[in-house]
């Protein structure tokens, strides 16, 4: 898996789509099966592997987010579990997620980074 710095499309969110307003649950937990599925066969080091599972988690938990806050608060809790560091850094091309997130998942990071500013 590489990633490409550029924008190559926009996903747009919106509440009230045909296509995608029933199915956003499983098109989440999709993303988390596929990069499982990758990860079988890649050769990541551990700190990849957890990169790489931090980011499914942060796609489903936009992908979901507008119509199931619990469960998009769940794939922030597990990608900031997996690795913290990378929510302070997101590629650009998930530059936008925070947006989606629930006020909720926002506050939280808000707080942390209070506190780690207090405390250096």
């Amino acid at each position: 898996m590489i990633h490409i710095p550029r924008i190559r499309g926009y996903w747009r969110h919106h509440d009230n789509s045909a296509t995608n307003s029933g199915r956003r649950v499983a098109m989440a937990d999709e993303r988390i099966r596929l990069a499982a599925k990758h990860l079988e066969s890649a050769g990541f080091k551990e700190k990849g592997r957890r990169r790489v599972m931090a980011a499914a988690h942060l796609t489903a938990g936009a992908i979901i987010a507008r119509n199931d806050d619990a469960a998009a608060f769940h794939h922030f809790a597990a990608a900031r579990q997996l690795d913290r560091e990378f929510l302070d850094q997101l590629p650009e091309n998930m530059a936008a997620y925070p947006s989606l997130w629930p006020l909720e998942v926002q506050s939280v990071l808000d707080l942390q980074n209070i506190a780690q500013s207090s405390a250096r």
